[in-house]
């Protein structure tokens, strides 16, 4: 089986805007001429790009920087700052941390977002696989994506692991091979700039009106005589004399997109990290959490015979944080009162489990767990009944009808013997 490996967005492009106190602006600032000294021709420039990118082997550290504005018309805007720091190992293992805070302004009102990612990248010699972890903590989300061989007769996975620490800062070094290159002292540097300007007549309603817009980019790069990238810029600027969807508004330029980046690396030697990529080998390859579901149905319970008759499954909402491969954190909230007209509820954590998480369907067991000790965090009056028919029932005197909303939280980990719910909490609500 085999499956292509994404790495993370942020790694791969540049996003299109910048951080600006105001939208109208005089247009792009180029902090820095490196058009000077000799110019390169075709052929050197190529080789000294190829250097740079095989020197990419002893980068240690590499930080990627942003800042991004984009406006949607006068009253709606949002900025964006992002920073994600790489660190590489040695023995083909890499983790990189990302924050990323947005912060939209609509009519006066502003909302501020932030999110936390980390990444894992690392390559399983004895299985042949090479493997990408993306957990995005702010919306409680993992992903695990990779290149899988059951064989590697083309020899695939060894150029794989040539080019594992050449990937994603590649991506960056191989956009300057267009570029305008320059021999200046010890130093090559690397300049690559776009300018578009447009002006054109449109009709809005009965007038005629002068529609104009440009779009200015820049790339700069310098290598130092060891083939060592020392700088590496982006910026980008889109402008119009109007709004999406808006008539021009006269000469003056407003400013719609804006952007900055800065990567900046750092070489030395690789150090070893031989027990965070231990320990994330050992998750990963361990018996694992595939999926969880809250088995639940509303329906009526008679005591003295001791039935259950379910008569409705309701829709819940429910999240789950990553925590280990092997464990979750789970929020819940379930609606009891759904006009089903019962006065009991059965309630198990349902699910499967995998040897590891690719491929998910090579399910390994089944979890079916009931919740203990959560009769004595519901309302007074509820009972229990452990074994109707296998489910767990919990219930209220005949002619009580039960009603509002049960929440829980909880922890579930599954181990190599048994599946483990620990720091219940649940209590019953009249609202979610």
């Amino acid at each position: 089986m085999r499956k292509k490996i994404i790495f993370g967005a942020v790694l791969l492009l540049p996003l299109s805007m910048i951080t600006a106190c105001t939208n109208k602006t005089k247009g792009v600032d180029y902090k820095k001429d490196l058009s000077i000294g000799e110019e390169l021709s075709d052929k050197e420039k190529a080789d000294v790009i190829w250097a740079a990118y095989q020197k990419l082997d002893e980068v240690v550290k590499f930080t990627v920087s942003t800042k991004s504005f984009e406006a949607n018309n006068e009253n709606s805007s949002s900025t964006t700052e992002t920073k994600q720091v790489v660190y590489n190992y040695a023995n083909y293992y890499s983790h990189a941390d990302a924050e990323t805070k947005t912060t939209y302004v609509v009519n006066g009102v502003t909302t501020v977002v932030e999110g936390e990612t980390t990444e894992d990248h690392w390559v399983d010699n004895e299985k042949k696989q090479y493997l990408a972890v993306i957990n995005d903590k702010h919306n409680k989300d993992i992903e695990v994506q990779g290149h899988f061989f059951d064989t590697d007769e083309q020899g695939q996975f060894e150029l794989l692991k040539t080019s594992f620490y050449r990937e994603i800062p590649g991506m960056f070094v191989s956009q300057m091979t267009d570029a305008n290159a320059y021999k200046s002292g010890d130093n090559y540097n690397f300049v690559l700039r776009y300018y578009y300007e447009s002006e054109s007549p449109v009709v809005y309603g009965e007038d005629v009106l002068t529609e104009k817009g440009s779009n200015k980019r820049q790339m700069t790069m310098t290598i130092n005589k060891s083939f060592k990238v020392t700088e590496f810029s982006y910026d980008y600027l889109a402008e119009a004399n109007h709004y999406q969807a808006e008539p021009p508004m006269g000469e003056e330029m407003i400013k719609l997109n804006e952007n900055h980046n800065e990567i900046k690396f750092e070489y030395g030697k690789l150090k070893d990290n031989s027990k965070g990529l231990a320990k994330i080998n050992a998750e990963y390859n361990s018996v694992q959490l595939a999926d969880l579901s809250l088995n639940t149905t509303l329906g009526n319970y008679n005591a003295e015979a001791q039935t259950y008759n379910s008569t409705s499954t309701p829709t819940y909402e429910m999240e789950m944080k990553f925590i280990t491969f092997a464990k979750r954190h789970v929020d819940a909230i379930i609606p009891l009162n759904n006009g089903a007209q019962a006065n009991a509820f059965s309630l198990r954590l349902a699910g499967h489990t995998s040897d590891h998480i690719i491929p998910s369907d090579e399910w390994v067991g089944l979890i079916d767990k009931e919740f203990e000790g959560l009769q004595a965090k519901l309302p007074s009056g509820y009972s229990v009944n452990n074994n109707v028919d296998h489910d767990v029932v919990y219930y209220l005197p005949e002619g009580q009808m039960i009603n509002g909303y049960l929440h829980l939280s909880f922890d579930v980990e599954i181990t190599q013997t048994e599946v483990v719910v620990s720091n219940l909490d649940a209590f019953v609500s009249q609202v979610m």
